[in-house]
């Protein structure tokens, strides 16, 4: 379901009131493929204008101009430390010289983003953990926030519908929001029980191994789905999940690809005011050669939104 506008135009404070968690990650790549093409004196810069384009898009649709930006660890993940072979299969895949090119320069314009733009605009609540991947931060900060304000996580990773209870999911590929309600009425679980059917049927995207003949969750008629609602009475695939092999595999899948992980050693974040102006915004627009974003109706846009 689509989000509607506001009609009506919000005070400063009032558009801090709604908080967007961003997977960084989900808007670098987002803009790679719809913008990729772009470069300013030789250089390129699609991710970086596609990024800000979905930035300026997203705090249209939900009148906020309050982001937290979580990134990706670095470092090995404590993860790939606990369970062999975790995100296996993306580490080996063999890339075509093309697919190499694309992926150090998403790398490369992510960092800039990270490290440069995003700071010198004035956003200061861009947050990055060693060990810990973007979703244990989205979760952590969405779950601390929600005692407080409405959050919208904004990712393409179905694995975060954990978090339902606390926030809506915001896809900036489709454009749409996905919340508590729908996720009920489709999957008919809690989103608390989220990661225990996938500790039964494995995550496919990050090679965690779930139970012989059980597949990953991504559809309502999943088995582990359905036992989880109680629709397993009998069979073979009841006898795997309740036997002490399938037990076995629940309890060691369970931590894994729950979200936060471990987050006894995730440091407590502070949230800080930004500190947005339109003369940082202007000086990253020319020096990133985004001359649409200064053209007088979007740089009003740009204005009236974030400052």
């Amino acid at each position: 379901m689509q989000s509607k506008k506001s009609s009506k135009k919000k005070s400063p404070a009032e558009r801090k009131n709604t908080k967007i968690v961003v997977d960084c990650s989900t808007l670098a790549y987002a803009a790679y493929y719809s913008y990729g093409h772009l470069s300013y004196n030789n250089e390129p810069t699609g991710v970086i204008f596609g990024f800000l384009s979905k930035m300026l898009l997203i705090a249209e649709t939900f009148q906020t101009n309050s982001f937290i930006f979580c990134w990706d660890s670095e470092t090995e993940l404590l993860r790939e430390q606990d369970y062999k072979g975790y995100k296996e299969k993306r580490r080996n895949k063999e890339l075509t010289e093309e697919e190499k090119i694309s992926f150090i320069s998403i790398h490369k314009q992510r960092d800039e983003l990270r490290n440069s733009v995003l700071p010198r605009m004035g956003f200061r609540n861009s947050f990055i953990a060693d060990g810990f991947e973007a979703d244990d931060l989205l979760a952590v900060y969405s779950i601390k926030l929600a005692k407080r304000f409405p959050v919208v996580m904004v990712t393409t990773d179905y694995d975060m519908f954990q978090c339902l209870n606390c926030c809506s999911i915001y896809n900036p590929s489709k454009k749409t929001t996905y919340t508590l309600r729908q996720f009920k009425e489709e999957f008919r679980i809690d989103p608390n029980q989220w990661a225990m059917a996938k500790a039964i049927g494995g995550c496919d995207s990050d090679n965690v191994k779930g139970i012989q003949g059980i597949s990953d969750p991504k559809k309502p008629t999943s088995k582990s789905l359905k036992y989880l609602r109680g629709e397993l009475t009998k069979g073979k695939v009841l006898a795997k999940i309740e036997g002490s092999e399938g037990q076995t595999i629940i309890k060691r899948n369970l931590p894994i690809v729950t979200t936060p992980y471990k987050p006894e050693k995730l440091s407590r974040a502070i949230f800080r005011r930004d500190n947005l102006t339109i003369e940082r915004f202007i000086s990253i627009f020319e020096i990133y050669g985004c001359y649409s974003f200064l053209k007088r109706d979007k740089l009003n846009k740009w204005r009236e939104l974030f400052l």
